[in-house]
């Protein structure tokens, strides 16, 4: 299997499960009725970019067509709302892609953190800013507070994820290096 092939079957198996736990969150809390958006795709967002650089952002653009799907279907929301919620994604694909991961051997579980926390905040702070200066008057408690259970269920999953050696790698060097045996 030449490396694109890999890559390729890799990005799509990445962007089939951001997919199926973003939905599974939103259907479980429509469904108890808990009016907040549960997503926890971001772990194999960030995980794609790490693996794939450039790439990622396939699995990122999934989700942000994900979440326009879901925000139509699912939840009674202004078509300009669910824009803007897509929009700042974009934040997220931005970060990512400009920030190309080098050196992951060095990485550490903090930097992770710090470099997905940074990144929500972005997005948090991007779609709050947006809807509010778009007229979609949104509470920022209200807000956070549903999004914390975003926040610690993701850390969770990065954390799993970092722990295994096989998942958190670059996998150009990988390959690169594997070659020049």
């Amino acid at each position: 299997m030449t490396i694109q092939k890999f890559r390729n079957f890799d990005i799509a198996i990445l962007s089939f499960l951001a997919i199926l736990v973003d939905v599974i969150g939103v259907l479980f809390f429509k469904r108890a009725q808990i009016p907040m958006y549960f997503s926890i795709s971001y772990a194999v967002v960030i995980l794609a970019y790490v693996r794939w650089h450039k790439f990622g952002f396939i699995v990122n653009g999934a989700v942000m067509l994900t979440h326009l799907i879901l925000f139509i279907l699912v939840f009674d929301t202004a078509v300009g709302e669910i824009a803007l919620h897509v929009f700042s994604l974009v934040g997220l694909s931005i970060f990512l892609g400009y920030k190309h991961i080098k050196n992951l051997k060095t990485w550490k579980f903090g930097d992770v953190i710090l470099a997905y926390v940074l990144t929500y905040i972005t997005v948090f702070i991007l779609e709050f800013g947006l809807s509010n200066l778009f007229g979609y008057d949104r509470n920022i408690i209200d807000m956070f507070i549903s999004q914390i259970f975003n926040i610690v269920f993701t850390l969770g999953i990065l954390f799993i994820i970092f722990k295994q050696k096989t998942l958190f790698i670059d996998m150009t060097y990988y390959f690169e290096k594997r070659e020049e045996r």
